[in-house]
């Protein structure tokens, strides 16, 4: 049964029950006895049941008393064919936020959508302005941190306006909407100029906190009012999946400015498609494929999977020529992955997928097995280059590697190790089926030795109070290679390991948090006692 506040019948009121975990409502109305039924439903643990009457707020069913929010409504649960009766729901008057909307002439506005929410009770109620521009928002739970928004339409040519922390029982609460500008224009084909239906237009101002969107009429034209104005517009248009059997690329244009009545014509680019069949050696189609086209000229990237009869399909692509179409199988599959250049758009490529081997090895030094380091593979034959980390055992190995290209053996493969302490290791000419082990070693010319002093000759002392610290970069300063900390023992001297034999290197010697720092650049083959110039430890 439904009741009003006086706790008389709800006759007419509508009533709701919903399953978001079935994806179930239904609805129907009261009767002359405030008395409802609803059949028909499927079993469920999450029905949700709500009543209200026209122009009033939503209550819905809890057992101590109805609430105004689903979040605090009780959960019903319903067995197969289980009845349930007694479900009692009062609907209450509420409290209510009233005023007037008006143009910048003082005319009253009708027509406009008024919402009043609150955060703290999770509830709320809108309305329309009527004749004067009057609104009355009713049914609300008493409190002081109403949110009341009045939000014009795409339609309308007002600039939406917000009032925050009001109480209910505000009578007075009025608003003086602003015009705005327009932006309107036209979308239509690049290609021929004919017009775009459907097509949605948005445009969005962070810093104006505006949103408004609308679809493009059978003639391609689109209008958006009551725009303030702004530098940061982003207008984005994403035209219909297919319209009329062509498929256009959704486009977007940020920070333009709308200061005045603005017309912005659109030219969407026509979509193209890359597609295709994966087969293997035996003329057989391959699913699960991963397949990738990108283009620089359009900076365009896009991925698929062939499916279950191997066919892919790269869509919407713009129309390029310099495409790089990948083949990628599955690790397990056996297979070598095939890259394809200056694929033109529209084309169908098929691939057929090789048998691919593979190179492994093993990674060491004088303490035996190194776990984790990087294993790196290359060819330049193949423009292919791909990186591993070795197991716990100091093992690796690169499967799905082509092992000839247009019939010709590739032996150009490069294995690199780099590994933490050790000088870079590479091995060249490497082709599919070696095993390429590495025992590295570290030598003298891997590192680089040295002292600190001050600007007076001092060694670096155990009772100063700084951290002095290396920071080691390549020869040009750009790119920082290692940290060391200078240790405080009175010796002032450090080592630097892990470098390239015979390679110069600069390094930045820095005191405390950048107070003062200088810096030198040394071979591996030199003694690197360093001096500041400009610095005393009695500083």
């Amino acid at each position: 049964m439904v009741k009003d506040e006086a706790d008389n019948p709800a006759i007419n009121a509508l009533v709701e029950i919903s399953s978001d975990s079935k994806s179930i409502w239904k609805g129907t109305q009261t009767d002359q006895d405030g008395r409802y039924s609803i059949e028909g439903l499927d079993p469920a643990l999450d029905y949700v049941l709500s009543a209200s009457e026209p122009g009033n707020s939503v209550f819905y069913y809890h057992s101590n008393g109805s609430v105004k929010s689903t979040e605090r409504a009780e959960r019903i649960q319903l067995g197969s064919g289980e009845e349930k009766q007694g479900y009692q729901i009062q609907l209450r008057e509420g409290e209510l936020i009233a005023g007037v909307i008006r143009d910048s002439m003082g005319r009253g506005i009708s027509g406009i959508f008024v919402d009043a929410y609150s955060d703290f009770h999770d509830s709320g109620n809108s309305t329309i302005s009527v004749q004067g521009g009057r609104y009355n928002i009713v049914g609300l739970t008493a409190g002081n941190d109403y949110e009341v928004s009045v939000i014009p339409t795409a339609r309308q040519s007002y600039i939406p306006e917000f009032r925050s922390n009001v109480s209910t029982g505000s009578t007075g609460v009025d608003f003086i909407l602003r015009e705005g500008f327009s932006l309107q224009g036209v979308v239509s084909s690049q290609a021929d100029g004919k017009p775009i239906k459907n097509v949605l237009v948005e445009l969005l101002s962070d810093q104006e906190y505006f949103y408004d969107r609308i679809k493009t009429t059978r003639f391609g034209e689109y209008i958006i009012e009551g725009i303030p104005e702004s530098d940061d517009y982003v207008i984005m248009v994403t035209p219909p999946e297919n319209n009329s059997g062509t498929s256009f690329m959704s486009q977007t244009a940020y920070n333009q400015l709308i200061n005045k009545n603005t017309y912005f014509n659109i030219s969407l680019i026509p979509a193209e498609k890359i597609y295709g069949y994966v087969f293997n050696e035996n003329n057989e189609r391959i699913s699960a494929v991963k397949v990738s086209a990108f283009s620089d000229s359009q900076n365009c990237f896009k991925t698929t999977h062939t499916d279950q009869l191997g066919y892919y399909e790269l869509t919407p692509v713009p129309h390029a020529q310099d495409y790089i179409l990948t083949a990628t199988p599955k690790e397990s599959s056996g297979f070598s992955e095939i890259k394809k250049y200056g694929i033109s758009s529209g084309q169908q490529i098929d691939f057929t997928m090789n048998i691919g081997g593979s190179i492994s090895g093993n990674v060491s030094g004088e303490n035996g097995n190194i776990e984790g380091t990087h294993v790196i593979i290359s060819s330049a034959i193949l423009r292919l280059s791909r990186s591993i980390k070795t197991d716990s055992k100091g093992n690796y190995k690169f499967d799905s590697l082509p092992g000839t290209k247009n019939g010709i053996v590739v032996s150009d493969y490069k294995v690199t190790v780099n590994a933490s302490g050790y000088p870079k290791a590479v091995k060249y000419n490497k082709t599919v089926g070696d095993v390429v082990d590495f025992r590295l070693k570290r030598d003298e010319l891997n590192v680089l030795d040295g002292t600190v002093n001050d600007k007076n000759g001092v060694l670096l002392p155990v009772s100063f109070s700084k951290n002095v610290s290396i920071y080691v970069y390549d020869e040009n300063g750009r790119k920082q290679l290692k940290f060391v900390a200078v240790p405080k023992d009175g010796t002032g001297a450090f080592r630097i390991s892990g470098l390239t034999p015979n390679t110069n290197y600069k390094l930045y010697f820095v005191v405390g948090n950048l107070e003062h720092y200088e810096s030198q650049t040394y071979d591996t083959s030199m003694i690197a006692d360093f001096s500041f110039t400009n610095y005393s430890w009695t500083e």
